[in-house]
């Protein structure tokens, strides 16, 4: 049996790094002097600097003018009062504070200064990442049947796990729950429609929604090495639409998880190089998608390309200059060996390199029951 102690420590370990990742309520300690013509005038004008001392997002500016107005308002003495009461005069937002020294100046005034301690919102770093989520997929009625919905049902639960690994989306749960069921359901039974699915993106907070649709699933038995195998033909039409824009920033016909989430990422997010070590690169992407002894190219980014007609920015251009083969995956991030290229490697990465997939001259739309191949 584990030791009550032992026990005690990884509990507060456990929440206390859960806390720090998800964000929330945390409290800020600062030191502020004030002024004023009685020394309760120079706690409260102290109080006030205190509270000027957090910027940004942290307190809502009108939650923070609000507060500012009760101190000043507010009848009590603050030189005797208790925490409990100033953290119920400013609502929680000043949960304590100290006096440290107390002083008449010369011209007459009060000086104070003090410790106080504010409740303030610290968010959570994930929030900073693209918000996507994922609609139940759909299944063409020609194939509808128990079979393929355990199969959709799987096929989805792995994409959204390989798209959390990537650690570049907020990944909203696929069981969200939008304000009426009857709009997902009338969702559900309408033909593809951009407009509707953006509406629903809008309500979910989100700026990625992916929907699909299962086409087509039979199992068939192809000959590999002289073996015979049993493999599942799947296509599955996958779209990503931008909330903002309404458009669609991703659309292709997949067949497995893990190769569409890694075909996702090199669409919005494409792997970068962080670091060349000689014959060795190093990049700021790890996880199951990725696949040890899988072959690159690296690209050095160009100018800016403009659409000519539509003005619209297209991106940079895109110069091959070489090929890796990943040779370690982490959780977040990856090596690689430079197979071709190093020197020209070299000399661009402080203009930027990305990765991207070599043509892959292997069948599409098959795949293995062990999943272990068109990786």
């Amino acid at each position: 049996m584990m030791p009550n102690k032992f026990l005690l420590i990884l509990i507060f370990i456990f929440f206390n790094v859960s806390f720090s990742w998800a964000g929330g309520i945390q409290e800020k300690t600062v030191s502020s002097i004030g002024y004023g013509a009685t020394e309760n005038e120079a706690v409260q004008d102290a109080l006030i600097e205190a509270l000027g001392q957090i910027k940004g997002k942290q307190i809502d500016a009108e939650k923070l003018s609000e507060t500012k107005r009760l101190i000043k308002d507010n009848q009590e003495d603050l030189t005797k009062s208790s925490n409990k009461k100033i953290s119920e005069a400013t609502s929680g937002v000043i949960s304590s504070y100290k006096i440290l020294k107390m002083k008449k100046t010369d011209d007459g005034l009060f000086k104070v200064k003090i410790k106080a301690t504010i409740s303030v919102y610290e968010k959570s770093k994930q929030l900073d990442r693209r918000r996507l989520a994922v609609l139940p997929f759909r299944i063409n009625n020609n194939i509808f049947n128990e079979e393929s919905i355990s199969f959709i049902n799987s096929w989805q639960k792995d994409l959204e796990e390989g798209l959390t690994q990537t650690r570049r989306f907020a990944m909203i749960d696929k069981s969200y729950e939008y304000d009426s069921n009857k709009e997902l359901s009338s969702y559900q039974n309408k033909q593809y429609d951009i407009n509707e699915v953006a509406r629903l993106g809008n309500k979910a907070g989100v700026d990625y929604m992916v929907i699909g649709t299962l086409e087509n699933l039979a199992n068939k038995n192809v000959s590999v090495g002289g073996k015979d195998v049993k493999l599942r033909e799947v296509s599955i039409a996958l779209r990503i639409i931008d909330i903002a824009s309404g458009q669609i920033k991703f659309a292709k016909t997949v067949a497995q998880p893990k190769k569409t989430v890694r075909d996702i990422l090199f669409a919005i997010y494409p792997i970068a190089v962080v670091a060349v070590n000689k014959n060795n690169v190093t990049l700021n992407s790890g996880g199951d998608f990725l696949k040890k002894g899988s072959m690159y190219k690296v690209v050095k980014l160009g100018k800016e390309l403009i659409d000519p007609y539509t003005k619209e920015k297209l991106g940079r251009e895109e110069i091959d200059i070489g090929e890796i083969k990943l040779t370690e995956i982490n959780a977040k991030t990856s090596k690689a060996k430079i197979i071709k290229g190093n020197e020209d490697i070299a000399k661009g990465f402080s203009d930027g390199l990305i990765i991207r997939p070599l043509t892959n001259k292997q069948k599409k739309n098959l795949v293995d029951e062990l999943d272990n191949m068109d990786y």
